[in-house]
């Protein structure tokens, strides 16, 4: 039953325009827990993101291979809708509400953005032996060794302002 109220929601939410952010739970349908909070603009999209991502080192990485594993998949539920202007606090709120079900989010959590409208696409070369190190210490972090990259750029560009 809770499968086809979310699925029902999830698809009449996705009607409305594109002008929100909507915060998002992913539940973990073993336990009915939310076990993820995200941040969308197209929950469809994101959901589907979710569902075809390629298992990683990261928790929630973990957390969805061992559901797929087990041909399971999370359900997604709608938990506020807001604007781009309050979506980090938004979404940083609702973390906080459900950080004892053991959340697999990254943390810290990083801002919310339109990406598409404000980021491009560089490429990079590194050396292999850098790259094995980056994998090695995001796998720690339980990060994506990209997003460490990321973070990485963005604070030492933050240090010079």
């Amino acid at each position: 039953m809770l499968n086809y109220f979310v699925y029902t929601l999830f698809l009449s939410v996705n009607t409305f325009t594109m002008n929100y952010i909507y915060i998002y739970g992913l539940i973990d349908p073993i336990s009915n827990l939310i076990k993820y909070v995200g941040a969308t603009n197209d929950l469809t999209i994101r959901y589907h993101t979710h569902l075809n991502s390629t298992p990683d080192a990261s928790k929630r990485g973990r957390w969805l291979d061992s559901l797929f594993k087990q041909n399971l998949k999370p359900y997604l539920i709608l938990l506020e809708r807001t604007d781009l202007k309050n979506a980090s606090q938004t979404e940083i709120k609702w973390i906080e509400h459900y950080k004892l079900n053991e959340l697999v989010n990254y943390f810290p959590t990083v801002p919310y953005s339109l990406t598409a409208d404000k980021t491009k696409l560089i490429s990079i070369r590194l050396e292999f032996r850098d790259i094995i190190k980056l994998k090695e210490l995001s796998d720690k972090l339980e990060t994506g060794y990209q997003t460490l990259i990321k973070n990485w750029i963005k604070e030492k560009l933050e240090s010079f302002s």
